[in-house]
């Protein structure tokens, strides 16, 4: 957190503040690699290569006084080929870091606790997008963990579906927060903007090994069973129920929530709307029953996802 919060601090003015040497490290090594982004892009060349003597003509003068005289001269060194620049230009660089992944062998391991927590950032990071979402990821996914144990899905699957739960908005990190923040309809351009979404929910997840399931039923919770939901036009016949659970949980936090169009909705007017999608074949009644079970609790889950069903 320190490198996060220092990342703009110049070198020569850690002198005065009580941070772990490494952790100053940690941020002007930061700081650095985002003053080179910051000045490639004031420079008055168009590709990287061309850039390359701006960017080092500007880093000189700020050795040991911006940043770390070490750090400027490991980049010098590292970036004297023009194969490093060449491959910065974003033409190339996709590439370039795909090729790196697949070569890479490290991994980082999660149990199922640490998985939770670090979802529960991005959630956090996602639903601060908006005043009007905030906590909405949250909500959906105690819901949707109250709602797969009820419907007697095992210990391992629960937690996969609050998981998918908390990261199913994680594609509106790419809408505009304009568009998140509309009071009226949206109009044709926004509203193929917001239904991007799922898509990039399930592009970002599916990179990571062993979210395989958990990257389907994120990017499902849109879909409906008559085909009719998107961005997948996804059917009965591929719907799992972990992702016919998170689309009833989804529907329900949000009604529950207030929007930029709308105030929050009773539950009584939330158990309406469910029931009447049930059985015009869009969600799946089993489900929507669970629901009407206990429709106080689940709202209450709903309005309050700080609620620990452990």
């Amino acid at each position: 957190a320190h490198a996060i919060r220092y990342h703009h601090t110049r070198w020569e003015c850690f002198i005065d503040i009580e941070v772990p040497y490494q952790e100053k490290l940690y941020a002007n090594l930061i700081f650095l690699l985002d003053r080179i982004d910051a000045l490639a892009a004031s420079s008055p060349q168009n590709n990287w290569l061309a850039k390359k003597e701006y960017i080092y003509n500007r880093l000189k003068g700020l050795k040991d006084t911006f940043f770390f005289g070490e750090f400027v001269d490991l980049f010098l060194e590292a970036s004297k080929s023009e194969e490093f620049w060449i491959a910065m230009d974003l033409p190339h660089l996709e590439n370039v870091l795909l090729d790196k992944r697949k070569n890479s062998s490290e991994e980082i391991k999660l149990d199922s606790k640490e998985l939770i927590t670090l979802a529960k950032i991005f959630a956090q990071i996602v639903d601060a997008k908006s005043s009007y979402t905030a906590e909405h990821s949250y909500g959906v996914a105690n819901l949707a963990k109250y709602l797969a144990k009820q419907a007697s899905l095992n210990k391992s699957d629960c937690q996969q579906i609050e998981v998918a739960g908390l990261l199913h908005d994680l594609g509106k990190l790419q809408v505009p927060d304009v568009v998140l923040e509309m009071t009226g309809s949206l109009d044709d351009e926004s509203l193929s903007m917001m239904r991007h979404h799922s898509f990039i929910t399930l592009q970002i997840l599916r990179q990571i090994n062993g979210f395989e399931q958990i990257s389907t039923w994120a990017a499902d919770h849109h879909e409906k069973l008559d085909g009719s939901g998107y961005p997948f036009n996804k059917t009965a016949d591929e719907l799992p129920l972990p992702s016919r659970i998170i689309t009833v949980a989804d529907i329900c936090q949000a009604l529950a929530q207030d929007r930029p169009y709308r105030t929050s909705q009773s539950m009584s007017t939330i158990v309406s709307l469910l029931e009447k999608q049930a059985n015009m074949g869009l969600l799946d009644q089993k489900i929507v029953a669970l629901v009407l079970q206990a429709p106080e609790l689940c709202y209450r889950l709903a309005k309050s996802p700080s609620a620990d069903l452990r």
